[in-house]
């Protein structure tokens, strides 16, 4: 949009907000002051004039203002004199106020006009009726949205669900191959193991020969030892006798 009418609607919004605050309250000004010079216009209805200008503004997107440039640009001033030396007066002065204030309102809507297209009766009733059908569409998705509301919660967590399950799937490859791997490293542990068992038997055999073995060499050697102390106690036995024999003779 022409950035003079964004200053324009900017303006106006700015000389509403000012009616809202100098304006006491929305009574008719000529039977509020009992004044018949006064108009018979409320506070709304002078607002309700700056707002539909707005939204004519605001109705489609203008670029270019050609020759009505510098008349359109000319109202952003005007309107600052109406926000700050014209509206302060409304409410005391209305019979020269408020038109000065209409007949200036009327004055930008004819040189923005031009620039909008105009409606028919029939466009404007085909759009008012496309925008209550709008209005119920909207309505229609609220209410669904409310309904919506309470299932979010387990809407959430089956979410979470489903995304805790496709973590798993895929990382589902890599624990089977770790689980292939595992697999054969016990499958050969057990049959190092075998192995193992093989010759631990075999060297439980060799020990239980082994055993019976020293266990008769034991017996042996017990032996042996017996008969030497029984030749070492005859041997000594014969020498002593040998030797008493040489000494009484």
């Amino acid at each position: 949009m022409h950035a003079t009418l964004v200053k324009i609607q900017r303006k106006l919004t700015e000389l509403i907000n000012q009616l809202q605050s100098a304006i006491p309250n929305d009574e008719p000004f000529g039977p509020a002051h009992g004044n018949w010079s006064f108009p018979g216009l409320t506070k709304s209805e002078l607002v309700e004039e700056a707002q539909s200008i707005i939204d004519m503004i605001g109705s489609a997107e203008v670029d270019e203002l050609g020759a009505r440039e510098a008349r359109i640009a000319d109202y952003i001033r005007r309107i600052d004199h109406l926000r700050t030396q014209t509206v302060g007066q409304t409410w005391g002065n209305a019979g020269q106020a408020a038109p000065a204030y209409m007949l200036t309102l009327d004055g930008l809507r004819k040189a923005v006009a031009p620039l909008y297209p105009t409606q028919t009766d029939d466009e404007r009733g085909e759009a008012a009726a496309k925008l209550r059908k709008l209005v119920a569409q909207v309505r229609s998705m609220e209410a669904r949205i409310k309904e919506l509301e309470p299932r979010t919660g387990s809407l959430a967590t089956m979410v979470q669900r489903i995304e805790n399950a496709y973590d798993a799937a895929d990382q589902l490859p890599t624990d089977l191959e770790a689980l292939a791997e595992a697999r054969g490293t016990i499958e050969q542990l057990a049959k190092d193991a075998g192995k193992d068992q093989g010759e631990i038997a075999g060297l439980r055999e060799k020990a239980t020969t082994l055993t019976g073995e020293l266990g008769q060499s034991a017996t042996d050697a017990k032996a042996v030892l017996e008969r030497c102390e029984t030749a070492y106690s005859a041997a000594t036995s014969v020498g002593l006798r040998r030797r008493a024999r040489r000494q009484l003779s």
